[in-house]
């Protein structure tokens, strides 16, 4: 009898470890220069809005990405200018521009971007991110920012305390 309950308490703890690290999560993970801005478990689609000054036309420029579980998408661009880098038309045929507040808007862009973006900033673009309309940081030094999505076993979300954010 205790051998039986033995075997059935040791094939219960090996299936919660087996599962603990086969069974992975989606993290979105945020970082500049390095240092990690945000880190959280993917709950529910996110929405992330950047906001800088264009290092040539010195406009603001916005820009609004979608995190779901299969990776990164631009959704909307917003710009007050033409110039430099900047759209003169839809990007995609899904795409169509709109005034917005005084801005030009491409909307319904739904570009897939993979798992992972990276965007370089100098200070004079005064970058602001915004995550579900919650300024996460501003980017007073400038610098590479990192958006990546990335899947990490539960037990490991669970150890580093991802899960209770």
């Amino acid at each position: 009898m205790k051998a039986k309950w033995l075997f059935f308490s040791l094939l219960i703890i090996f299936i919660t470890l087996t599962s603990g690290f086969l069974v992975r999560i989606p993290i979105v993970i945020i970082s500049c220069e390095g240092n990690v801005l945000y880190i959280k478990p993917l709950n529910k689609e996110l929405k992330i809005v950047v906001k800088y000054i264009h290092s040539v036309e010195r406009t603001p420029i916005i820009e609004v990405y979608k995190v779901r579980e299969n990776g990164l998408y631009l959704e909307e661009f917003l710009w007050k200018s033409f110039g430099a880098g900047l759209p003169l038309g839809p990007i995609n045929s899904r795409a169509h521009i709109i005034e917005v507040n005084g801005f030009y808007c491409m909307a319904n862009i739904e570009e897939y971007l993979g798992h992972k973006l990276e965007a370089w900033f100098i200070p004079e673009n005064m970058c602001s991110i915004q995550i579900d309309n919650e300024c996460i940081v501003k980017l007073s030094n400038g610098g590479l920012l990192i958006f990546r999505l990335t899947y990490i076993p539960l037990l490991e979300a669970i150890f580093n305390g991802y899960l209770g954010r």
